[in-house]
């Protein structure tokens, strides 16, 4: 179990998002599905800065993911709750679009 300190920011940024929905969602939507290189750019990479560069995405979106979440679970962010349930299409998309083709159709613990 994760513990974390709540940032004392949580508040008032939830207070914004919350007061622009649409345009938060798309925000967070548009960087977790932005890759940080393009594939020119990682080829120009050794292996272990391609690994390490991919570990680093993997961070920065998990930590995007938590505050996301834990911006949606205030009482405060109705507005924006009601904004991704208008929208799941999107929210089912984001989730599978780095999931390979032949992957197998299982959620990892």
């Amino acid at each position: 179990m994760r513990k974390f300190v709540s940032s004392p920011f949580r508040a008032p940024i939830a207070k914004f998002y919350n007061h622009y929905p649409q345009e938060s969602v798309d925000y967070f939507y548009g960087c977790l599905s932005l890759p940080e290189l393009t594939e020119q750019q990682l080829q120009e990479l050794t292996p272990q800065q391609q690994q390490q560069q991919q570990q680093q995405q993997q961070q920065r979106q998990q930590q995007l993911v938590r505050i996301f979440v834990s911006v949606l679970a205030m009482p405060s962010s109705n507005m924006l709750r009601q904004e991704v349930m208008r929208r799941p299409q999107d929210l089912i998309q984001l989730g599978f679009s780095n999931v390979a083709p032949d992957a197998p159709h299982h959620v990892p613990c």
